[in-house]
């Protein structure tokens, strides 16, 4: 953070002095007030969007290598901005990925260890803090009730859209930002669309070609079904089912290019500072077809990550992980503030800024949590965990069982070697028992609403 706003104030002094001389010259001190006053902006993002996109796995897009060009509007950020090749979510479940993109904290230390709990009054927010910076906020979602959860503390206008396929979010977000026009604005659209069951419009429908006609449904039903063992996963309803998904994935992606045109007539892209991350990716493999949340595989950690704009590099490709926790102090690093001093992400800004990626030092863990099952107990105490450094992913099991995968040369997690790695695994170990020491504190907001329990097993949570 103190290089890049070191960096910032020095060119802003810089411009300052220049343009001090040239106003005495030009006899206009208010031209050159004015255009200095344009070039900082230029240097400072004026707006922030962040857009969260439920369920999205990193493969599924273009600028992550898949084939199929599902995702034109996403790659074409990647190509305007940064990407980060090795993002990693806390935990493959919306709300406690979402309060860590919130918080800068893991979901065990901001009390936030699965859907139906809720975050606690006393931790701040990104709203809240950008609000207290002079930010209108807005948030805007689909689906998910973030508001039934309190993640939305801080947002002056909230929008909440209960359909599946997120039609009335587009506009709302034209008219947050008409209200809101000549402020700096932090602005947050969700969209649960890639978010299974899957709710297709006939154009995207058309994009299945696998054809299934067993008694199986693209619904809750039929998965629980199949990840119980009650019946086996037919192979044409897999491709079929992964057929919806990928049309799903397409989908998101037009809803993003609507949402692109919106901010872009409203004058708040060109110079925004934009985050596109998914919350967590989706099992498409096997008895897990369809689930995340009980699934800890780079299936459902691995996510895509995608920054652009004033300050970020265009077409860069970050090869260092990097985390949830990052988002609040790469932003207020990005905004030219002081970053808070009691998160545990990490400013992401040097990625940004080095030379050569290759040679800069970039040491770190990434742990992920699976949500817990009832109330009172704290993620990462016995459930499953994964702790990543490098190329090296531990996995940690109940009961004691450990499996180390090397992703450079094995990232589908096939071959278990932890007997030929035994010292990366006890380095792994240490470094997760040091976290789960660090986070004991952890508090929790306490259970959702019997109301808001009921929605979420509606959507298929349990």
């Amino acid at each position: 953070m103190d290089c890049c706003n070191a960096a910032r104030r020095s060119a802003l002094a810089a411009l300052l002095a220049i343009f001090g001389g040239c106003s005495d010259e030009l006899n206009d001190e208010s031209s050159g007030v004015a255009t200095v006053a344009a070039t900082v902006d230029a240097i400072v993002p004026r707006d922030v969007i962040l857009l969260t996109l439920d369920t999205l796995r990193a493969d599924r897009l273009g600028c992550y290598g898949h084939p199929g060009g599902l995702t034109p509007n996403l790659d074409r950020i990647a190509r305007e901005g940064t990407r980060f090749e090795h993002a990693m979510a806390p935990m493959p479940c919306t709300a406690p990925a979402h309060a860590a993109l919130f918080t800068g904290l893991s979901p065990r230390l901001c009390g936030v260890t699965s859907n139906f709990t809720k975050a606690p009054d006393a931790i701040e927010t990104l709203a809240e803090r950008l609000r207290s910076l002079g930010f209108a906020t807005g948030a805007l979602f689909n689906a998910f009730d973030f508001s039934a959860i309190n993640l939305v503390q801080g947002f002056d206008g909230i929008a909440f859209d209960k359909g599946r396929r997120a039609e009335r979010i587009v506009a709302a977000v034209a008219q947050c930002l008409a209200s809101t026009a000549g402020r700096r604005r932090f602005t947050w659209v969700h969209l649960f669309i890639p978010h299974g069951p899957h709710d297709l419009p006939e154009a995207f429908a058309t994009r299945v070609t696998h054809r299934y006609d067993g008694p199986l449904k693209d619904d809750f039903f039929s998965m629980e079904k199949l990840r119980s063992g009650e019946v086996a996963v037919p192979p044409d309803f897999a491709a079929w089912y992964s057929d919806r998904y990928d049309a799903a994935v397409a989908f998101t992606d037009a809803r993003v290019g609507e949402l692109r045109a919106a901010f872009e007539r409203a004058g708040a892209w060109d110079n925004a500072l934009v985050i596109v991350v998914a919350d967590h990716g989706e099992s498409l493999e096997g008895r897990t077809l369809g689930f995340h949340a009980p699934v800890i595989a780079e299936t459902t950690l691995h996510v895509p990550m995608l920054w652009r704009g004033p300050g970020i590099p265009a077409g860069r490709v970050v090869p260092q992980l990097a985390l949830h926790l990052d988002v609040v102090p790469t932003l207020f690093a990005q905004l030219g503030e002081t970053i808070p001093g009691e998160l545990e992400g990490r400013d992401l800004s040097p990625l940004f800024e080095a030379d050569d990626l290759a040679a800069l030092e970039w040491s770190r863990h990434g742990i992920a949590t699976l949500p817990t099952r009832f109330e009172g107990k704290a993620s990462g105490d016995s459930e499953a965990a994964v702790v990543r450094s490098g190329r090296f992913k531990l996995i940690l099991r109940e009961g004691g069982a450990r499996a180390l995968f090397d992703l450079a040369a094995d990232p589908a997690e096939t071959s278990d070697v932890s007997v030929a790695h035994a010292d990366v695994v006890r380095a792994l170990e240490s470094a997760f028992e040091s976290w789960v020491r660090a986070t004991a504190e952890a508090t929790s907001g306490g259970a959702v609403s019997p109301e808001m329990a009921a929605q979420l097993r509606k959507l298929g949570y349990q």
